[in-house]
């Protein structure tokens, strides 16, 4: 893919952890539009946002739908965030994940329920 843009949103989750969202936009610009009204949305739902960054990116996430969240599956990551990028891996080992959270503030473990396109 063309490099983009993915708006990285990471909030608290209310069993612990943290829950990511990943949004592609084609440019920084509506990157920063979508961002504003995610956050709109989610303040009005009292959600606890950790962070959100538009970043430079060719990673490409299957789109997040609200229809059946609850239930769908999810998948653990190793968010590490730079200045200006991002590296995302999936990271099927708890302990791991956890692992590299705590050894850097940069870098996040969180869950999602979208899915990483190779």
């Amino acid at each position: 893919m063309q490099l983009g843009y993915l708006l990285i949103i990471l909030s608290a989750l209310e069993t612990g952890g943290t829950s990511a969202a990943f949004v592609n936009t084609e440019t920084l610009e509506s990157c920063e539009a979508r961002s504003v009204a995610v956050r709109k949305i989610l303040e009005a739902g009292k959600v606890d946002i950790k962070l959100m960054k538009c970043v430079p990116s060719d990673l490409v996430f299957k789109k997040f739908s609200h229809d059946g969240a609850a239930e769908a599956p999810r998948r653990r990551f190793v968010v590490s965030l730079g200045e200006d990028s991002v590296a995302v891996r999936e990271e099927p080992d708890e302990a791991a994940c956890t692992a590299a959270d705590e050894a850097d503030a940069k870098v996040y473990c969180v869950t999602s329920t979208q899915v990483l396109q190779p």
